[in-house]
């Protein structure tokens, strides 16, 4: 459709609107105040309805260098210093519904990756204290994302989420490599000490290799200033961030913690072996005693 309409200096009262010249079938001009009377009201270009309600929608558009967050803000402050009528219901949408939503359903989703992740691990390792330690990690890899957010003042958006769920798995699989090492040198005779200082010397290499590459992958995504790059900042910033500091948990803290954990194990297996020998022992000297006074 095409709209043909008058320039604004012809057009800013009700006597430019009257004076306006239409033309007939016959080729006639005739204005419009013989053909009827201009009056001046305001109505909605549209009416438009939600959940079976009137409703007038209030659009706006985020400046460059804000967060949705920040205009819900603005927005909220404006809606409660304005008197409403109590007939009138006023609500937040568009795209920060949007968003709430996208957030609730990753949440989920991370929630249960976590769990996924834990029983592969669990079956993998068979034992239920070594995939709880490598999962240690995954606090400490939240505790870098909020650290990068807060220095470099990237907001957590919906690509901050799809990042995070990305760094679970990064950060989970450098805890696998030192975790797996550590119980095959355990396997061949080490005690629980050396065995994890041998992984965590073996190990190092390689885990260091997978941080470095993807983290210096992610720089140019995280400094990125161009059109759209507040799209994918968050991405590369979380990323970058999270993965650095659980990296430098999974070479210091992960070991110490598996090491505690297996000596702990290690005595309560002695204790518990120890337990065992001396109820054989004593069940023997029993069952001695008894063939003993049968022979007499």
């Amino acid at each position: 459709d095409i709209r043909v309409r008058y320039a604004p200096e012809f057009r800013t009262s009700i006597e430019d609107i009257e004076n306006i010249v239409i033309y007939n079938n016959m080729g006639q001009a005739v204005r419009v105040r013989d053909l009827g009377t201009v009056v001046e009201s305001s109505t909605p270009p549209q009416i438009s309805r939600k959940n079976r309600q009137r409703m007038v929608k209030v659009t706006c558009v985020m400046a460059n260098g804000y967060a949705l967050s920040d205009g819900v803000e603005v927005a909220q402050k404006v809606i409660d210093s304005t008197e409403i009528p109590s007939e009138i219901d006023v609500a937040i949408a568009g795209d920060y519904e949007d968003q709430k939503d996208i957030f609730s359903d990753l949440i989920t989703l991370l929630v249960l990756i976590v769990i996924l992740v834990y029983m592969v691990m669990a079956s993998q390792f068979e034992s239920f204290s070594g995939p709880l330690v490598i999962m240690g990690s995954i606090p400490f890899a939240l505790t870098g994302v909020i650290l990068g957010c807060v220095i470099t003042g990237t907001p957590l958006g919906v690509m901050g989420m799809i990042g995070v769920i990305i760094l679970m798995g990064i950060v989970v699989k450098n805890g696998i490599v030192l975790i797996d090492y550590t119980n095959l040198m355990m396997e061949r005779g080490m005690s629980p000490a050396d065995a994890t200082v041998t992984a965590a010397r073996s190990r190092l290499r390689p885990i260091l290799m997978t941080t470095l590459t993807t983290v210096l992958g992610m720089l140019p995504m995280a400094l990125g200033r161009g059109e759209g790059s507040e799209m994918w900042v968050g991405l590369g910033t979380i990323v970058a961030w999270g993965l650095s500091i659980s990296t430098l948990v999974t070479l210091v803290v992960i070991p110490t913690l598996y090491c505690l954990v297996k000596q702990r194990q290690q005595k309560k297996k002695e204790k518990r072996d120890a337990r065992r020998a001396a109820r054989k022992l004593y069940l023997d000297q029993k069952q001695g005693v008894v063939k003993h006074g049968a022979a007499k």
